[in-house]
């Protein structure tokens, strides 16, 4: 992604690596993939993959968080990502 600033990534981030207590964020897990300034696409290898199937707000979330907002849609009522189907 151009004009992104390096920073730490995960490189493995999905619903599957949060830790959810009582309906409240308790942490993130599994960071043996993690590095520092790598490309912030990689962040979204597993949205496309696994992530939207298991939680589209997650997915939304996800996405408006690196771009600063205003990339979802509207769609039947629903948010979905704004990437290729």
């Amino acid at each position: 992604m151009k004009n992104v600033a390096s920073s730490f990534q995960h490189d493995d981030f999905h619903p599957g690596n949060l830790i959810v207590n009582n309906g409240e964020f308790g942490g993130v897990i599994d960071f043996n993939r993690y590095n520092w300034g790598g490309d912030p696409i990689h962040e979204f290898y597993k949205t496309a993959l696994f992530s939207r199937s298991v939680s589209v707000p997650f997915s939304v979330g996800q996405i408006d968080g690196y771009t600063g907002g205003g990339t979802s849609q509207k769609s039947s009522g629903r948010d979905i990502p704004s990437m290729p189907q």
